[in-house]
């Protein structure tokens, strides 16, 4: 399982009681990864990280169990805490066509490799083709940022 980290503290920790509030860095986070975010997804962790409603309010609002609320709400963290949402979300625009489709629907909306081939009404080939080169753009770019700049 990867476990991701905000502040030294896994995601899954920091999110194991929302009740407790938000980091603000962690909002402001969420806050400029909203346009990227799928309508549905964007909508919920704004209201719960950015405008602090409670995962049993939105569970209301959407008749939906909270449980499941904080649930999409720690799987949209993971998803925005992750190096490869971070380069496709810096590096989206400059791809074109089935590229840009594929990286939009698989790495910023969370689609799954079937999921984004019939949604886009590609093949699974050609879906895991674009997945994988942009995968490896993002481990050459990874590898090419000194350890001095990481730190930094």
């Amino acid at each position: 399982m990867i476990t991701s980290t905000h502040a030294g503290v896994p995601i899954d920790q920091l999110f194991r009681d929302l009740r407790r509030g938000t980091p603000a860095d962690l909002a402001a986070k969420v806050r400029a990864a909203a346009p990227y975010l799928d309508p549905a997804d964007r909508e919920i962790a704004l209201a719960v990280l950015d405008r602090g409603q409670s995962a049993a309010a939105v569970g209301r609002l959407t008749s939906r169990d909270p449980r499941q609320v904080r649930r999409q709400v720690r799987r949209v963290c993971l998803r925005i805490n992750s190096s490869e949402f971070q380069f496709v979300m810096h590096r989206v625009d400059a791809w074109g066509g089935v590229r840009r489709r594929v990286a939009v629907a698989s790495f910023l909306h969370g689609l799954s490799l079937r999921q984004t081939a019939s949604t886009l009404g590609l093949t699974v080939h050609t879906v895991r083709q674009h997945i994988t080169a942009i995968r490896n753009q993002h481990d050459l770019t990874r590898r090419a940022i000194s350890p001095a700049q990481r730190a930094a």
